[in-house]
């Protein structure tokens, strides 16, 4: 990540400490960095690890450390106190709020990816093109995609 950009991202970070909850903050991040590469490997395979920079922005501590996959991040999410999954059934007062991590781990030769939620049914994650982060996804094409094309689950977390 290039000095400038990780100067801007802090300055934001430093403005919104403190009055905002981790999964605002986790949204209002991730927004001001559409456009930016913040992975530092391979565009097709980073987006666990640009989930993950953006959780450690918000909350100044990584979902985890190491070899970063969607595997990987799906077993921390689940067992990590930080984070409490939502259920559309359970949790309608925060199904798909902004901020939400959305994660289709990747299931044998199914390759996965995950985002965070965005506004307007939008999804913000890694561009597996041009290794940016950009709001390219809907929640609908996501839920086609990952779904019902490839047979993942679909799986939504809030930052505690």
């Amino acid at each position: 990540m290039d000095k400038t950009i990780k100067v801007l991202i802090n300055m934001i970070v430093s403005l919104l400490k403190g009055r905002e909850s981790n999964r605002e903050r986790l949204y209002r991040i991730s927004k001001a960095c559409i456009g930016l590469d913040i992975g530092r490997y391979y565009n097709k395979l980073s987006c666990m690890e640009v989930v993950n920079k953006l959780v450690e922005l918000a909350t100044k501590k990584p979902i985890l450390t190491g070899l970063v996959s969607t595997i990987r991040g799906l077993e921390i999410l689940t067992s990590d106190n930080r984070f409490r999954e939502v259920s559309k059934v359970e949790d309608k007062i925060f199904y798909l709020l902004p901020g939400l991590i959305i994660i289709s781990a990747t299931e044998g030769k199914n390759i996965g990816h995950c985002g965070i939620i965005s506004d307007n049914g939008k999804i913000l994650s890694n561009n597996s093109i041009n290794g940016r982060l950009e709001e390219h996804w809907t929640h609908k094409r996501w839920l086609e995609h990952f779904s019902k094309k490839k047979g993942l689950s679909v799986r939504y977390f809030r930052v505690i």
